[in-house]
């Protein structure tokens, strides 16, 4: 049987990030990119960047693949409706939007992706690990932060048994929720950071429609 071709044995032929490689760059799920393309179509008022190229069904952006950047995807993600720009009455949106695209927000693409990948490996082990960077990051012990929050760390160990991307999510979900506490607030990541002030900013700018999720 003949070995199937790969895009290495093409190295001069034009490279286009799909939406998992948005996804990637952008810190969040390819599943939240899917979401935002159904969400802002080129009809929308923020419609998402229009692709490149289309091969077959499958959508393609021209990027810096040296430098993992797609710039037009991240000026777009920087200016959505809710987070201050445009604008206008802020669009209505539920507190469940927010918090899950925050959760995404809270933890760097990069740890993200390495966090995945133990998983993958080792989900238990990799649960471990998500709690004690959480811990680290907020000045807590493992059993202080478990003391604190018993439900998120239940959770990050639950979701061991699920899949590597629901373990990052509840690791998402704790850092999230750190970063939104005064007495850890200041300690956590810059993303986490980041992602409490867009849950902050839109509670207060937004018109919500419904109740922060358990």
């Amino acid at each position: 049987m003949a070995a199937m071709a790969t895009a290495d044995q093409y190295p001069d032929a034009p490279r286009y990030a799909g939406t998992a490689d948005v996804a990637r760059i952008l810190g969040v799920r390819t599943q939240t990119v899917t979401n935002w393309l159904n969400r802002y179509p080129p009809e929308s008022s923020h419609p998402c960047p229009a692709p490149d190229v289309i091969v077959g069904n499958v959508l393609g952006w021209k990027w810096d693949e040296d430098a993992e950047s797609l710039p037009r995807w991240e000026t777009w993600r920087a200016g959505m409706p809710g987070q201050g720009a445009g604008g206008g009455r802020p669009r209505k949106t539920t507190v469940a939007e927010v918090y899950i695209d925050s959760m995404e927000q809270a933890l760097e693409g990069a740890y993200r992706h390495s966090l995945v990948e133990m998983a993958r490996q080792d989900p238990h082990a990799a649960a471990e690990e998500g709690i004690a960077d959480l811990a680290s990051d907020a000045g807590l012990s493992v059993e202080a932060l478990a003391e604190r929050m018993p439900e998120r760390v239940a959770d990050i160990r639950a979701a061991a048994g699920e899949s590597p991307e629901a373990l990052v999510d509840a690791v998402g979900v704790a850092a999230l929720m750190l970063a939104l506490a005064p007495a850890t607030a200041g300690r956590m990541s810059a993303s986490a950071q980041k992602a409490a002030l867009h849950v902050r900013a839109v509670a207060e700018d937004a018109e919500i429609v419904d109740h922060q999720p358990e």
